[in-house]
């Protein structure tokens, strides 16, 4: 199975569950982060959240529109949560556009997030995206 690692050219694509929502990273990954956090662990209902770090400028919708629901953050701010209306599949966290990192879920990626040198944060540590 293809893995996408830093070094990989651009771009990068994913989508949802059911293929309402499409989406293209145009620049290579920052990083990738499994995370253990509750936060992370309910998003994705599962023992751990993979969130691959990338610029909010380097995100282009291609298809679709997604739904936000915004959840407060341990440090204080408000953290826009995108998904898809249709099948509910949890897509990225930021905004998409901005020039600040947005964390996309490991999972909607058409191929693998390359997992050798990701940054784990245990169960009581807070979520590093």
């Amino acid at each position: 199975m293809a893995e996408i690692s830093p070094d990989d050219a651009a771009p990068i694509t994913g989508g949802c569950q059911c293929g309402a929502v499409r989406y293209l990273v145009k620049a290579a990954p920052i990083k990738t982060c499994i995370c253990h956090c509750r936060e992370c662990r309910q998003q994705a209902a599962s023992a751990f959240g993979i969130s691959v770090l990338v610029h909010g400028g380097d995100i282009e919708l291609m298809q679709g529109t997604v739904k936000t629901w915004s959840r407060p953050t341990d440090g204080g701010a408000v953290l826009p949560c995108h998904f898809c209306p249709d099948c509910d599949t949890r897509l990225f966290h930021g905004t998409p556009g901005e020039r600040d990192v947005v964390s996309v879920k490991g999972g909607s990626f058409d191929v693998v997030p390359d997992l050798a040198g990701w940054i784990i944060s245990g169960q009581s540590a807070s979520c590093p995206v």
